[in-house]
């Protein structure tokens, strides 16, 4: 399980964040897993996740990338698709990434307050007109 969190979001930069992310998610090694598996790790980082987000203190923001999946690949008996979304409830917060028809890009399905969209849309603006990075 990997979390993180920006100590002031008024003054984070989306850098900021995706370091953080990105140091959270090494933390999910083969050591955590073996500790999970046996003993009350998850169980307790389960509950320090769950607990300041029950009491209102945190709020939850959900990435998973399901890219490489073959989703338009897959013929259902009418041929293969040529869109995609996911058919569960809209949880707040949550971002989906999958990648496009074409196969040479990524495309987010997000679920977000709109006033919280309008301020990721404008960063996205903010950043795609600042600087281009290829992550590989």
């Amino acid at each position: 399980m990997s979390t993180t969190t920006l100590s002031d979001s008024s003054n984070a930069e989306f850098h900021d964040l995706v370091a953080k992310l990105r140091r959270a998610i090494k933390k999910v090694n083969e050591d955590y897993i073996t500790t999970a598996k046996t003993g009350d790790g998850y169980l307790n980082d389960l509950y320090k996740l769950v607990s300041p987000i029950m009491n209102g203190e945190l709020e939850l923001c959900a990435f998973s990338s399901w890219c490489r999946y073959p989703v338009y690949e897959v013929d259902y008996g009418w041929g293969n698709p040529i869109s995609f979304c996911t058919s569960f409830a809209p949880l707040k917060n949550t971002i989906i990434l999958v990648n496009t028809r074409s196969g040479d890009g990524i495309e987010a399905l997000v679920t977000m307050p709109r006033h919280n969209l309008e301020i990721l849309e404008t960063q996205f603006k903010l950043l795609s007109s600042t600087r281009t990075q290829v992550i590989s």
